[in-house]
């Protein structure tokens, strides 16, 4: 693997040790699966740190490299869902020693009950300071991100 985990401003991030070409598979997303609604019985790094894998189920990815991925508003990933997996694709040319980030509201939706206001901290010219469910994007973001294929249709199912 060609990844590694190192501060950053948001405490800790993934980054690539080699070019990563567009459209290529960085990871796939590792950790057991939590059935139903992550709430007050699942401790808060793990609900923070999970992702949503369909309607009934998440990911935890503690103790896998993904737990550390951070969310930026112009991010230079995607997560896809293929078959019975969570994958992170590049959308661009991503340097060596760059940071691999992705858009967490691309992951949320609108019956998640996670948000995180005005502490994005992403650094994008397009940060929008917080970061909560793929139907609080605009109209021209979310069409974006749908054309980029950034967004599961389970979340497009849920959040639309």
């Amino acid at each position: 693997m060609n990844l590694v985990v190192k501060k950053t401003t948001n405490g800790k991030g993934v980054f690539t040790n080699k070019v990563i070409p567009p459209d290529s598979l960085i990871i796939e997303i590792k950790g057991k699966f939590i059935p139903g609604n992550i709430g007050d019985d699942v401790p808060l790094d793990v609900m923070l740190n999970s992702f949503r894998f369909d309607k009934n189920k998440y990911i935890d990815s503690t103790g896998s490299i993904g737990y550390f991925l951070n969310h930026s508003c112009k991010p230079n990933a995607k997560i896809v869902k293929r078959k019975n997996g969570l994958f992170l694709y590049s959308l661009e040319t991503i340097n060596k020693g760059e940071e691999i980030f992705f858009d967490y509201s691309t992951t949320i939706a609108d019956d998640d009950i996670w948000e995180m206001e005005c502490r994005c901290n992403c650094g994008s010219h397009e940060c929008r300071g917080t970061i909560a469910g793929f139907d609080t994007l605009s109209k021209k973001v979310q069409k974006d991100y749908i054309n980029k294929g950034m967004v599961p249709k389970f979340i497009l199912g849920l959040s639309l």
